[in-house]
């Protein structure tokens, strides 16, 4: 984990302060230090999301509280969009004990719905890294699968940014 986090900082150094310049980070990116690196870059960034963090809804620190991934599964779609789906042989290994299960993603056009919302991150209680205790300023966006075939798993994105997201075009401009 320490050596993850090392990774997005020395890829991202040398990077110019400015708001053209995305930085686009898979899961492993999903670290507090490294969200608040981004923040203060003067960078945009989208970041996937990988755990279901504290936040505090909306840009004031009164807002309410609650966990980013719970949150984002219950915005209002302000979007919907079409998206081709390729045929997948999915393997997944069990978290703990027991055996691997193997299932198939059937190609289809996938119907998606997009939302968002302004979100402040919470520092972990438990401090992982070199980071402050200050809640971060941010948005989510989450693209969805409402409805897929029997038997699949929906599809689902859920992005960290700094870009602003509260319309459909702004939100489906980056990679779900």
């Amino acid at each position: 984990a320490a050596r993850e986090r090392r990774l997005w900082l020395r890829g991202t150094e040398g990077l110019p302060a400015h708001r053209e310049v995305v930085v686009d980070c898979d899961r492993g990116g999903d670290t507090f230090g490294f969200l608040e690196h981004e923040v203060h870059s003067g960078r945009t960034f989208v970041i996937r999301s990988a755990y279901d963090r504290g936040v505090i809804l909306g840009h004031d620190p009164d807002g309410p509280h609650g966990l980013l991934h719970t949150s984002a599964r219950t915005l209002a779609p302000f979007g919907c969009c079409r998206v081709d789906v390729s045929r997948k042989i999915q393997v997944k290994s069990p978290k703990k004990k027991g055996k691997k299960t193997t299932s198939i993603r059937s190609k289809r056009v996938a119907e998606l719905s997009v939302s968002a919302a302004p979100v402040m991150v919470k520092a972990p209680s438990s401090k992982n890294g070199e980071h402050g205790d200050k809640p971060l300023r941010m948005g989510i966006v989450r693209v969805g699968e409402a409805n897929p075939p029997e038997g699949e798993e929906p599809l689902q994105w859920l992005q960290r940014t700094n870009h602003p997201a509260t319309t459909h075009a702004p939100a489906c401009s980056g990679r779900p």
